[in-house]
């Protein structure tokens, strides 16, 4: 019974923690659900978030109403990876169901869907492998990205109505002649796709890998991103001829695909189809093709001058993109396996998103024209030691450069104002950085991970800075900040075990939760006397921190704030501080002195937990501190050195 009580209880704060996170959206909790008000007129909210009061298989039967407000909606990610469900009943009234809300959730069987629902949203029961039918409302008038993607035994489904219809296997959007999903009718490896389906909708067939064959007839005229991921048993396709269209990864990851045929018809083409194909050694394009052709071995978008897809099956370990390219697509050379140096000519000005993710390359010199260079650009180039981004880029953008482990040497132009989360994310063997003068604003986590990052300085320039901006940087011991900085943002330099002095603006004014967290170095800390705010585990486990002189102006200090500081003895909070949250100082097994004001008005619990016993907290008489102390069995001890205990016993003459 108590296990089963501890576990309930660790259910609801969960789902308190899940309504602060939603709180900027008027989220309630109505255990085990939270749920978004849509209207509060006409009493309307979606669901955006459950946890499971119980353990075991569930049947869930998600209500009409919750606390008054009808339920219309499921919101994105509501019930992913709530792998415990083995059945869903959907209300009446539910309208939409959100991007990816059932999402790998691999024990449902059996979904119903009410007949009032309109929308499903892409992939929204992704990878449900328990799924073997579905019967669609006739209501429904949208289907997102394959809303059943990789769910591998869903062989049977039913859907009606003017919209959508199941035939040959196959779910199709009647309107727009789409293959919008295929339900694995195939009992020999191949499938012939109707020769009135014009397009093939995003991961309509994502991870078929039981397919060997899939014929493409004279008709078709779009395949969509994703549309054959990962179908790894297909080793030759022909496009007809009458395809105009061919997404982005279309054929991604189809590792025995040897040869594809290319016709003339096909004049645009989105990125790069065929990214991780290691085995395609062809691509056939004719020499009289409109808008691509085969360039030293690379599929180009002659028109554009676009360098669209690298073949991973090459084995030069030196490539030269050749000359007039003015642009690198996204994922071009993303995943190819043998190159170690890559050179760009002076025409390029953009490289895409992805364009050299997962590549082996060591040495890429940048042109001086560049211009702009996308998100994951560089990501995983586990190879790559040192780089130069040349003046006139402008941004560095998400995850540049994340995870370029040997990258050591980095140089920045004064043209970038921005960059971006994460854009050097897990650059371990980064020393050092000189960030660019006309810099304005660092995202979230850009130098998280980077374990021998020694020195930052960041420019007066800087007016924004993310979330964990140095998070995990062991090796840091030395960083400037900007003056103009009054926030200091959360978790910024959260386990920088190395850094043992951080001098902070003078007009700061909060100081955020997690700031200096596991910073165990940290042996001095000077506070501005403006800082009102410390917020939670600012300082949690800053073992090295001896003397805590708390600023004049401050006002309210943090859970868990300087828990497990265990070189502090001895706390004075200034007059003029109002609140101590819960276990602000718990864990901080040397503290034997801690002075209250009587400006303190609000306390949490525990504030000394696992403190000495012998301890003495320092009140003033008939304070609010008095009586918290009272609350939590405490002996307080007043001004004079005289405690309650003492003055009782004088009034009763022992």
């Amino acid at each position: 019974m108590k296990a089963k009580q501890l576990y309930t209880a660790a259910i609801i704060v969960l789902l308190l923690c899940l309504a602060c996170i939603f709180a900027s959206a008027e989220t309630r909790t109505a255990a085990p659900y939270v749920y978004e008000i849509l209207d509060e007129e006409n009493k309307t909210a979606q669901i955006v978030r459950y946890a499971p009061m119980q353990k075991g298989d569930i049947e869930l039967v998600i209500p009409a109403e919750l606390d008054g407000y009808r339920i219309v909606g499921i919101g994105d990610n509501a019930f992913k990876l709530q792998r415990s469900l083995v059945s869903v009943r959907i209300p009446e009234g539910v309208t939409y169901i959100g991007t990816r809300a059932f999402s790998s959730c691999d024990g449902i069987t059996e979904v119903t869907f009410p007949e009032t629902l309109e929308r499903i949203g892409n992939r929204a029961f992704s990878n449900c492998k328990g799924l073997t039918s579905v019967v669609l409302p006739e209501s429904v008038t949208s289907l997102g990205e394959n809303p059943f993607a990789l769910c591998s035994n869903l062989t049977e489904m039913t859907a009606g109505g003017e919209n959508y219809m199941v035939r040959e296997g196959i779910l199709i959007c009647i309107p727009e002649k789409k293959l919008v999903a295929y339900l694995h009718p195939s009992r020999d490896g191949t499938y012939v796709i109707p020769d009135d389906i014009e397009i093939i909708g995003k991961s309509a067939f994502a991870e078929c890998k039981e397919l060997t064959s899939i014929t493409l007839q004279e008709g078709l005229v779009r395949i969509e991103e994703s549309a054959f991921k990962g179908c790894t048993s297909v080793s030759s396709v022909t496009l007809p001829d009458t395809v105009i269209y061919l997404g982005n990864r279309a054929y991604a990851d189809c590792v025995e695909l040897r040869k594809i045929t290319i016709p003339d018809s096909l004049i645009k083409v989105d990125g790069n189809p065929f990214m991780g194909d290691r085995n395609l050694e062809i691509i056939k394009v004719s020499k009289q093709h409109p808008t691509l052709a085969i360039v030293d071995g690379t599929l180009m978008d002659k028109e554009l001058m676009r360098l669209l897809c690298y073949p991973c099956v090459q084995t030069r370990t030196e490539f030269t993109v050749p000359e007039g390219t003015r642009s690198i697509g996204p994922s071009a050379f993303e995943f190819t396996g043998s190159l170690e140096k890559v050179t760009l000519p002076e025409s390029v000005t953009m490289i895409e998103d992805y364009a050299f993710s997962y590549c082996t390359m060591q040495e890429i010199v940048l042109p001086s024209h560049l211009e702009e260079i996308g998100m994951w650009a560089f990501d995983n180039c586990e190879n790559l030691e040192h780089i130069t981004v040349p003046d006139g880029v402008r941004e560095l953008r998400a995850k540049t450069f994340a995870y370029c482990k040997r990258l050591e040497n980095i140089q920045l132009p004064d043209s970038i104002t921005a960059i971006a989360d994460d854009a050097f994310t897990g650059c371990v063997s980064m020393k050092e950085i000189r960030l660019p003068e006309n810099l304005e604003s660092l995202g979230n986590t850009v130098f998280s991970g980077c374990e021998g990052l020694q020195r930052l300085m960041i420019p007066e320039t800087v007016t924004e800075i993310g979330i964990r901006l140095l998070s995990g940087c062991s090796s840091l011991a030395e960083v400037s900040l900007p003056s103009s900085m009054t926030v200091l943002p959360e978790g910024i330099f959260e386990y920088c075990t190395s850094l043992e002095n951080a001098a902070l603006p003078e007009g700061l004014k909060a100081i955020s939760n997690s700031a200096f967290a596991g910073c165990r170095s940290l042996a001095e800390i000077e506070f501005p006397s403006k800082v009102r705010t410390i917020g939670d585990y600012a300082f949690k486990g800053c073992q090295s921190l001896t003397e805590l002189f708390l600023p004049s102006g401050l006002r309210t200090i943090g859970e868990y704030a300087f828990s497990d500081c265990t070189g502090i003895d001895l706390v004075n909070i200034p007059s003029g501080t109002t609140t101590i949250r819960s276990n602000a100082f718990e864990g901080d097994e040397n503290l034997m002195n801690a002075i209250i004001p009587e400006s303190v008005s609000n306390m949490g619990i525990r504030i000394f937990y696992h403190c000495p016993l012998d301890m003495v907290v320092w009140v003033e008489k008939d304070s609010y501190a008095e009586h918290w102390c009272e609350s939590e069995a405490i002996t307080p001890t007043y001004w004079d050195g005289s405690t309650p205990d003492a003055e009782k016993d004088g009034e009763n003459g022992l």
